[in-house]
C-alpha cells in the first residue's frame, strides 16, 4: 500500500498519467522506490540502538 502511495505521489508531483512508467518518474525525481530499500528501516533501528 505504501508503494502505491509513493507511485501516486510521483505521478501527482510530475503531473503524469498512468501511461508513464513509474521507474522513469522516480529517476526524474531522484527517488528510490520502497521495494529497493527494504533494509533502510532495519539499518535505522540498528543505528538508533547504539
Amino acid at each position: 500500500k505504501l508503494q502505491k502511495l509513493q507511485n501516486r505521489a510521483a505521478r501527482v508531483i510530475t503531473s503524469s498519467n498512468y501511461d508513464v512508467d513509474v521507474d522513469s518518474l522516480f529517476h526524474k525525481l531522484s527517488w528510490k522506490d520502497l521495494k529497493s530499500q527494504p533494509n533502510i528501516f532495519d539499518d535505522l533501528q540498528w543505528f538508533s540502538s547504539l
